[in-house]
């Protein structure tokens, strides 16, 4: 049952003032004299309540201090109080305490100002003076006026829906240097400002800009303390803030709909450390710069759209087998502090020590002696990189397929259908379509173009989907399609290939467009393009298949192959039959054919 605990005491007064006895419930507030700032309960997620304080006239609302992060009043809002004794107190929908301040001096009264600080002031000698101030106790935010430093802590908020405290956090260097260090979870300190030279921070001197704000650093027994004040000609409203990603953000508004980021520090996100949580691979070249591995999934669908990686990370889609495990390359890189070294002199070794502890999720081996590096448990700070030169790329470890612990050595990927689907634009650019399905062009998270091939789901194509992978997943020749990898989600089948934007040589060769503007191939070229082909055939073993059709073939392993040509230069690549990562736009407005020329 709600008890409603103001009936004993005043109503909330209008104003900026909560006096001796009064509550505030529900949608009661109080507005600093301004009129910048409000102090009532809100909850970001519907269930929780919190309270807080937040800009009164922007449209998109923006907490700057949040009271009970950690003990939120359930299901409705609570009370918040101040009792006739001069304690603040807040109390849930039941009646308990689930949060307060108690003041060594009687308070008299509580006002929010124009400054966004809320006071508790008592009576002194002669006038009023501040008893506990909401800056002395900040949340996320560093406002105007606010003088930070010491022992504080700014904490981002655990997600966008969640102020609990978050991961990250703004302090005073704890070693005693002269400088503001960013932390993950406590205990990984991953950004430094730099020293304060009496000016600036050495590392971030757009912090001291004098366009915006005069900035005081003082250091004393008590530590380093810091703060800012807006210039009399800058109007904008200014918040400095530890945000959600686990950066250091100063945001301006200056009327609109929408803050505007002036700078934030690291400047690279990528430089966060964990800010895609478990087996997040980050990218930062892309907006979205978080995308799960190969073979994992978001852990929240719901958090990865609001873009709260760090809280939710992704799981694996399949979980390990420790005896059948086998390792992929996905490109990324690994930070290796946290890596363990093992005396393996062979690459080969090298997997075989991580393959025999369970626990170990990754490995990586420089070639051509080592050295050879192996993690454990859950795997942070993967970011994307280009292949490596040395060899020396990091193997995860996945689920085989087919209980083949050797699959790692086909360097096949294994996609998600979401990643897919995203990549493909939900299947809008359709290359073409054969007898096993359709193919589309994508660009996945880190830029390369794509053909997704997406097959019709049916006996037949299951045993030509294990066929292909099985075929030209173990096949690595410069003049052969390549097959990128594969997803394999319930009864959806697709195939990633790589994708060749000149599309097939029946399109050079054949065209029965008298106006066609595409180049005539000299015999030199078309020698190139027959020899290559040739390569790509004896490679992928197709010189031994048959003919199809006639009675000689019946019976008979038949293979064809077609002949694309790359996008480079007039190199050619030939491809098994049906896999369609051949078929590319021969103009803007049409799908091409392919000739398949059987060997």
């Amino acid at each position: 049952m709600f008890i409603q605990l103001e009936s004993n005491g005043a109503a909330v007064e209008a104003g900026d003032t909560l006096s001796l006895g009064a509550s505030l419930t529900g949608n009661q507030t109080i507005v600093s004299k301004n009129g910048t700032f409000e102090l009532g309960f809100f909850s970001p997620n519907g269930s929780n309540w919190y309270i807080g304080i937040w800009y009164a006239q922007i449209p998109e609302k923006t907490y700057v201090w949040v009271a009970n992060r950690e003990t939120p009043a359930r299901n409705r809002s609570g009370v918040l109080k101040l009792s006739r004794e001069g304690n603040l107190v807040l109390f849930d929908a039941e009646g308990a305490s689930i949060w307060s301040v108690n003041t060594t001096n009687k308070a008299s009264r509580a006002v929010i100002l124009d400054s966004g600080n809320f006071l508790i002031l008592s009576d002194g000698n002669k006038s009023e003076i501040p008893a506990w101030q909401s800056f002395d106790n900040p949340a996320d935010t560093c406002l105007p006026g606010m003088v930070f430093g010491g022992q504080q802590k700014l904490v981002s908020w655990k997600s966008s829906s969640d102020p609990a405290l978050g991961l990250f956090s703004l302090q005073v260097d704890p070693s005693g240097a002269k400088q503001l260090v960013l932390t993950w979870n406590n205990s990984v300190q991953y950004w430094e400002s730099g020293i304060w030279d009496g000016k600036i921070y050495s590392g971030v001197p757009e912090i001291a800009d004098k366009r915006l704000a005069n900035m005081s650093v003082v250091s004393n027994s008590s530590g380093l303390f810091q703060s800012y004040t807006l210039i009399p000609s800058f109007k904008a409203l200014v918040r400095f803030v530890v945000t959600k990603f686990g950066q250091v953000q100063v945001d301006v508004f200056d009327g609109g709909k929408y803050w505007s980021m002036i700078w934030s520090v690291p400047r690279d996100g990528c430089a966060v450390y964990g800010t895609c949580g478990a087996y997040g691979i980050c990218y930062s070249k892309n907006l979205q710069f978080c995308s799960c591995g190969e073979g994992f999934k978001p852990v929240d669908d719901r958090a990865w759209v609001s873009q709260d990686w760090v809280s939710s990370g992704c799981v694996r889609q399949t979980p390990l087998n420790c005896s059948t495990d086998g390792f992929i390359d996905i490109g990324v890189t690994l930070p290796n502090d946290f890596a363990s070294s093992y005396p393996a002199s062979t690459k080969k070794d090298c997997r075989k020590a991580c393959l025999r502890n369970c626990s170990c999720t990754a490995f990586s081996f420089s070639q051509p002696s080592g050295p050879c590096q192996i993690w454990s448990g859950d795997l942070l700070n993967m970011r994307n990189s280009a292949p490596s030169k040395s060899n020396s790329n990091v193997f995860i470890r996945q689920r085989s397929m087919d209980r083949r612990a050797d699959s790692s050595e086909s360097f096949l990927r294994l996609f998600s259908y979401k990643e897919l689907k995203v990549a493909t634009r939900n299947f809008r650019s359709i290359l073409g379509s054969g007898g096993f399905g359709s193919v589309f062009k994508g660009c996945l998270s880190d830029g390369r173009d794509v053909a997704v091939k997406k097959m019709v789901a049916s006996t037949q194509d299951e045993k030509q989907f294990r066929a292909e992978i099985s075929s030209l997943g173990n096949i690595q020749h410069v003049n052969l399609v390549r097959l990128q990898g594969f997803c394999a989600e319930g009864s959806r089948r697709l195939l990633v290939y790589d994708y060749m934007p000149n599309g097939s040589l029946n399109s050079l060769l054949f065209t029965s467009d008298s106006k066609s503007k595409r180049e005539v191939l000299d015999w030199k070229t078309r020698f190139e393009i027959a020899f290559g082909t040739a390569r790509g055939t004896k490679k992928s073993g197709l010189q031994h298949a048959r003919f199809k059709g006639g009675k000689h073939g019946r019976g008979k392993k038949s293979m064809c192959c077609s002949v694309v040509v790359h996008s480079r230069g007039r190199g050619s690549k030939a491809k098994h039959e049906g896999s369609g990562a051949d078929v590319g736009r021969d103009d803007g407005t049409s799908n091409s054919t392919y000739s398949e020329l059987c060997v």
